[in-house]
């Protein structure tokens, strides 16, 4: 009897001793989980905020691509402005110009040139009104002369190192010599051989010429 009274005790007090720690345990497992979900509240962003982020994200794109469009814009203006008012771009058209220009070449010209000089190269419209590039070679007060030596300019032959071939007359063209008159310009070929210039058509006047040869570029380089 007394055994078992025992035993009987011994299984009250360790049920007693269970439930005590069970009770102290659970205000630690509840603080434990309390952190945890602060921490994961702490992690996750508020809804209204991560929808002010993306709004954010989303107006700042948008002001880039404007800006960015805008530059465009001007930049295409400004080319615009350029080409139509300032410059323009023509071809060259065959052998005529060799050796400085070559057929094909692209050819960008100053509009607004206002002085040209003997031996600068211009783009004017030809007697047919075919775009030609040419080098003048005399100008408005000038007389223009060409026989068996040459070309002569105020009774002096002239030394033309850009040229190609011999200046030569052709017939049924200009009868020398020329004396030009105010806003009137003598223009050749470089290669001589061809007749598409001053000798054939005679002086070309101001409000033919297009502008000056600024540069050109040689399509086979691209």
């Amino acid at each position: 009897m007394e055994n078992r009274e025992h035993t009987q005790k011994e299984e009250a007090l360790d049920d007693i001793l269970r439930e005590i720690q069970i009770e102290e345990s659970l205000p630690t497992g509840k603080l434990e989980r309390a952190a945890a979900s602060a921490g994961e509240a702490e992690k996750q962003p508020e809804p209204e905020k991560k929808d002010e982020a993306k709004s954010a994200h989303k107006g700042g794109l948008l002001a880039d691509v404007a800006a960015l469009l805008l530059r465009i814009g001007w930049i295409a203006f400004i080319l615009a402005i350029l080409l139509l008012v300032v410059c323009g771009v023509t071809v060259n058209s065959g052998e005529r110009m060799e050796p400085a220009f070559h057929d094909r070449d692209i050819v960008v010209f100053y509009r607004l040139a206002k002085d040209i000089s003997a031996g600068e190269v211009v783009v004017f419209r030809g007697d047919n009104g075919r775009i030609l590039l040419g080098r003048v070679v005399a100008k408005g007060g000038d007389t223009v002369d060409i026989d068996e030596s040459g070309l002569k300019i105020n009774g002096y032959y002239q030394t033309e190192p850009y040229k190609k071939g011999d200046t030569v007359l052709f017939e049924g063209g200009t009868a020398f010599p020329v004396k030009l008159r105010a806003g009137e310009f003598f223009i050749l070929c470089d290669n001589r051989a061809d007749g598409s210039d001053s000798r054939m058509f005679g002086p070309v006047s101001a409000d033919r010429i297009l502008g000056r040869v600024m540069l050109s570029v040689r399509q086979r380089d691209f």
